[in-house]
């Protein structure tokens, strides 16, 4: 993968010096606002994670689990930014990703890059080269908890519903180098792709159960819970008490998207 950035940046270069100039000076701006989607992928370590908790509730519901991780996870996931910067020079980003299915996550991040206008037949495309740091959650749905009675309590909040989604969470953080380019349809309208290399891991101490009602929100108005592993809460992973999520966060991240462009 580091050969295959580094082509990549290569070829930023290259195209630096052997595309013709752009109207553009250092001066002119540009902002954008871009909705995507694309591909999450990473390593883990193959095995079993065995979950056992009970509630703090009288009826001390309980629940357990079995989760079997295979030795590479894909997911869809979804990026909305917000970007803005010079033409020719330093842009910026803010940004919200979301990872979907079995293994979930939710990142805020900040990106720095150096833009690149190219004159292609009458239209300019923006070339970006730089990187994205995050900080986020990554959880893995383990499963659901059932009342038996007539609440779940964690810890001191209580949930009237049915059951409750089960998660193992982690507080993670990723770097990523990647290149963007931008293509223009209209004067406002560009379609963009890009391609980084996650590079992540986790920054809480150890993982902890998440829980959270089934419709996003309890009877009370409590919307989520989380219980630090200890005696009534048990996670092990292939036979051994997990102390990190069995995730190498680093893998390739591709996108495919829709900016909403201007200039300024």
């Amino acid at each position: 993968m580091k050969k295959l950035f580094l082509l990549l940046i290569a070829c930023f270069v290259f195209q630096n010096f052997s595309f013709a100039q752009s109207g553009y000076s250092h001066l002119d701006k540009w902002r954008a606002v871009t909705l995507a989607f694309g591909t999450r992928g990473f390593a883990s370590d193959p095995g079993t994670i065995v979950t056992s908790f009970v509630d703090d509730s009288p009826s001390m519901d309980s629940f357990s689990s079995t989760e079997t991780i295979d030795d590479f996870q894909s997911r869809l996931g979804v990026l909305l930014s917000f970007n803005w910067g010079r033409m020719h020079g330093i842009s910026h980003k803010v940004l919200f990703d979301v990872g979907l299915g079995n293994s979930e996550s939710v990142h805020f991040g900040y990106g720095i890059a150096y833009t690149h206008p190219v004159e292609v037949g009458d239209k300019t495309m923006l070339i970006r080269a730089g990187l994205t740091a995050m900080i986020g959650n990554q959880r893995i749905n383990l499963g659901r908890i059932q009342n038996n009675a007539l609440f779940i309590q964690i810890n001191q909040t209580q949930f009237f519903e049915n059951e409750l989604k089960v998660k193992l969470n982690a507080d993670t953080y990723i770097l990523r180098p990647q290149v963007e380019v931008y293509f223009p349809i209209t004067d406002n309208i560009r379609i963009f792709a890009n391609a980084g290399y996650d590079i992540g891991g986790q920054t809480s101490d150890a993982p902890s159960l998440w829980f959270e009602p089934v419709t996003g929100l309890s009877n009370d108005n409590s919307t989520t819970a989380e219980k630090e592993l200890g005696s009534t809460a048990s996670v092990t992973y292939n036979d051994e008490s997990i102390t990190e999520l069995p995730y190498d966060l680093r893998g390739i991240r591709l996108n495919l998207g829709v900016a909403f462009y201007w200039e300024k």
